[in-house]
């Protein structure tokens, strides 16, 4: 167990090792020398192999020195590795020189110790950046004062230390082998690194050269001082239609542009001065030869080398104006034949109405009068191809209106029950005369309010599809069903359907259907008749109303017809309570109430109708109120109105939920929002009730809690 603990351990300090020793780092994948890092460690080794031979030499003062510079090279490195890169350097390049100037004058000017000021000036142009002007001068200006002390204050021999004639002429030797040896080394580095940068200079510059001259716009490069063009791309020879280059540059940018705008003279005047100024937009452009174009100008800043330019950008986009210009004519023309046709359809339907409408008078007329009995048919031909044409007119009327875009839907209130009660009532009697059953499905929850919308494009739309339907089944049945899926305070969003047995159409006609003029075939315009407009109008109106009109639809099986629309709710509710209906419910007598309710209004009503069902009633007008009665008294039911003041419905029931968590409490609320009952019966609530309520269904929840035989 020991070993497999220590072993993880052993790796770790043996990886952090070797990386003290690694001299090679990576930067986005890039291989790269760290020229400190191999500065350092080639000292270190020189000093860690001269500090031996010294011992065991006996030079006691030349081990000193080299042991220190071993120590130091450690404390360096430590310091490279922390960040502190120029304080390494500078520290760096004092060892060497103090180093250089000890050795010298312990071993005397005979070891050749000086050779490391040499090796000083190497290791300096080596790890330092040649940008870095003020750090070379100290260290150049530092090596040369201390080879000049050490010149003038180093003895010829030593006299701290015995060194013999051959340990001199070991020392010499060594010395300058060392400093021969490293300094050809780090040279060498030095070249090869060079000459890698040199190569990924040059990549880059042939890289950019080739961005530069394949680029389709034409770049110029402009001296901000005098506008003159200094450079330029291939692109900008072949646009300005130049021989060469140099016949573009020295050239003024004024020469490239007409200066008959504004703009033009401003872009010349304000924004190629001023270096912090970018500028784009279209420039009229003229060429060597005379030939103007429009041009898309792009002017960026540009600083190289210290001098403030100018990078200017030049796109041809005579093409594209030409273009834009082909097709606002075209637009033009199109909503010219639109706006003609669509006046000239209205103009003839006006005046075909005219005449149609006496047509129509006329014939209502001869059929009140009495005539002879043999002419009663043409009479009722005559009444009903008038106003089937007088139906095909107001079609064409409405398609007109929907193409010139005129169409808009009102907002007023109406009685959707009523609505659809007409238009169920108008069509019935044509379906009794085919002996085909119209039937009629309202969802109840849809009655007894006030929406907000355009009744008279509403009924349209559902008239033209029972229109349909009649036209197409000749058995069986027809139904008009609406259904609410979802309500807010506000706003109700409600499917209609209308559903038939009649011949159904085909799968790949049932696209084709909702487009101007179609029918499913030639041969059904023949045998029903019809404009094929009845569809496009009514998707059209039910798309004004952000909705869309869809078929499901089997040969010979019949057809369902519906679309989905939001109408607007009107907040103030219908007076719709009927007291007979109220008192024909049964009596309530003696079950106990708990009534919290802010608004007088709704509590005097509610009140009225719960007295007229023998309820014992206890009213409370806030939350609070409510809360001490309730304490005071016993009840079999409790209503709970959701807003009030002092203490809101969730706040009452939350309190009344401590200490019974059966009684039934019902939500008395006008809001109304999605997964409502969930929510209320996450806080507590048994059930609700929405105000303005319907006597029966609030009667009908309190016999339910309350377990009474009605």
């Amino acid at each position: 167990m020991g070993n497999t603990v220590q072993l993880p351990g052993i790796k770790t300090a043996f990886r952090k090792t070797a990386n003290w020793f690694s001299v090679v780092d990576r930067h986005d994948g890039i291989r790269q020398i760290n020229r400190f890092r191999l500065a350092q460690l080639t000292l270190f080794f020189v000093f860690l192999l001269m500090t031996p031979y010294n011992l065991f030499s006996g030079l006691k003062y030349s081990f000193a020195i080299t042991s220190f510079g071993v120590s130091f090279c450690l404390v360096l490195q430590y310091l490279n590795d922390k960040g502190y890169d120029k304080a390494s350097r500078v520290l760096f390049s004092l060892l060497l020189n103090l180093s250089a100037f000890l050795l010298c004058y312990a071993e005397g000017l005979a070891s050749g110790a000086y050779f490391f000021y040499f090796l000083i000036v190497v290791i300096a142009n080596f790890i330092i950046a040649k940008e870095d002007y003020s750090e070379l001068r100290v260290i150049y200006a530092l090596t040369f004062i201390m080879l000049a002390l050490t010149f003038y204050i180093c003895p010829k021999k030593s006299f701290l230390q015995e060194i013999d004639a051959e340990s001199e002429q070991v020392n010499l030797f060594l010395n300058a082998l060392v400093s021969f040896v490293i300094g050809g080394m780090l040279s060498y580095h030095l070249m090869k690194d060079n000459f890698f940068k040199e190569k990924s200079l040059i990549s880059n510059q042939r890289y950019l050269d080739s961005v530069y001259n394949t680029s389709l716009d034409a770049v110029f490069i402009v001296d901000i001082r005098d506008g003159l063009i200094i450079d330029c791309n291939d692109q900008s020879i072949e646009l300005f239609g130049a021989k060469a280059k140099s016949c573009m540059q020295g050239k003024s940018l004024k020469n490239l542009l007409v200066s008959s705008s504004d703009e033009t003279d401003h872009i010349l005047e304000n924004v190629l001065p001023n270096p912090t100024i970018s500028w784009k937009g279209e420039l009229s452009c003229i060429t060597e030869k005379g030939k103007v174009f429009a041009g898309y100008v792009s002017i960026v800043p540009l600083i190289h080398d210290g001098r403030v330019l100018r990078k200017i950008n030049i796109l041809d986009i005579s093409d594209i104006k030409q273009a834009q210009s082909a097709l606002v004519m075209a637009k033009d023309k199109a909503e010219q034949a639109v706006f003609a046709r669509t006046r000239f359809v209205s103009n003839m339907s006006h005046e075909l109405r005219t005449p149609l409408n006496g047509i129509i008078g006329a014939a209502n007329l001869l059929m009140q009068n009495t005539g002879l009995p043999e002419q009663k048919p043409y009479f009722d031909v005559l009444k009903y191809s008038s106003e089937h044409m007088l139906n095909l007119i107001n079609q064409v009327l409405d398609f007109s209106k929907i193409e010139a875009g005129k169409m808009d839907l009102e907002e007023t209130n109406f009685d959707l029950k009523e609505l659809v009660d007409n238009i169920y009532k108008i069509f019935k009697g044509q379906f009794e005369e085919k002996a085909v059953s119209l039937e009629l499905n309202f969802d109840p929850i849809l009655c007894d309010r006030t929406y907000i919308g355009d009744p008279t494009r509403l009924t349209q739309v559902i008239s033209n599809l029972v229109s349909n339907a009649h036209k197409f089944t000749q058995q069986g049945s027809v139904t008009i069903s609406a259904k609410q899926v979802t309500k807010t305070s506000s706003a109700c969003t409600i499917r209609f359907f209308v559903k038939d047995s009649g011949i159904g159409i085909p799968e790949e006609k049932q696209r084709n259907i909702f487009e101007s003029f179609t029918q499913v075939e030639s041969a059904t315009t023949r045998k029903f008749g019809g404009t094929g407009l009845g569809l496009t109008i009514s998707t059209k109106i039910v798309e004004l109303y952000g909705g869309k009109l869809e078929v499901d639809s089997v040969e010979g099986e019949g057809s369902c017809f519906y679309f989905t629309i939001q109408l607007g709710v009107q907040n103030q509710p219908k007076k719709f309570l009927n007291e007979d209906k109220v008192k024909e419910l049964p009596s309530l007598g003696g079950v106990r109430i708990l009534l919290a309710e802010d608004n007088p209004i709704n509590m005097m009503i509610a009140k009225s109708v719960l007295n007229k069902w023998g309820v014992a009633l206890t009213e409370a007008v806030n939350g609070k109120v409510a809360l001490d009665k309730y304490n005071a008294g016993e009840f079999d039911l409790l209503l709970l109105d959701l807003e009030m003041p002092e203490m809101d419905g969730f706040e009452l029931l939350n309190e009344i939920r401590k200490t019974n968590t059966q009684i039934p409490a019902i939500a008395f609320t006008a809001a109304l929002f999605e997964n409502m009952l969930a929510h209320l019966v996450h806080k507590g609530f048994t059930d609700y009730v929405q105000k303005p309520f319907r006597p029966e269904d609030l009667h009908g929840k309190i016999a339910q809690y309350t377990a009474v035989r009605v």
